[in-house]
């Protein structure tokens, strides 16, 4: 008898834990909570300024943006396939310099072997 009421005694010390822990997880809940709906109230109110915003845009002002922002969408585009080109460009500049060492060092061992030759036969 003695031994269930240790082990109930144990097994309500480890609920008293556990349900501190949840206080601590309901807590960080109930904030995470309050700061989910703050952010969504100030994107609501953004999404209203810009629709307003945007609503007391002229038609000029529109098609204005509109041509500014494909404007952007190609230059960025022209910006990728140079990316892409410089890639390659460096690719062949260090393919050209790997033959360029390779020359240089086949030349200096052909010019050693003239000299060598010129030694000999000199």
């Amino acid at each position: 008898m003695k031994e269930m009421v240790d082990e109930l005694i144990d097994k309500l010390g480890e609920v008293k834990e556990h349900l501190a822990k949840l206080s601590e997880v309901q807590s960080t809940h109930s904030q995470t909570k309050a700061e989910l709906e703050a952010a969504e109230a100030q994107l609501k109110s953004i999404k209203s300024e810009l629709a307003s915003a945007r609503s007391g845009l002229s038609a000029a002002q529109l098609k204005n943006q509109k041509d500014h922002e494909e404007d952007i969408f190609a230059k960025t585009k022209d910006l990728e396939a140079l990316t892409a080109q410089v890639a390659s460009a460096r690719s062949d500049l260090a393919t050209a310099k790997a033959e360029l060492a390779s020359a240089k060092q086949l030349h200096s061992q052909i010019e050693a072997s003239i000299a060598s030759l010129r030694t000999r036969f000199g």
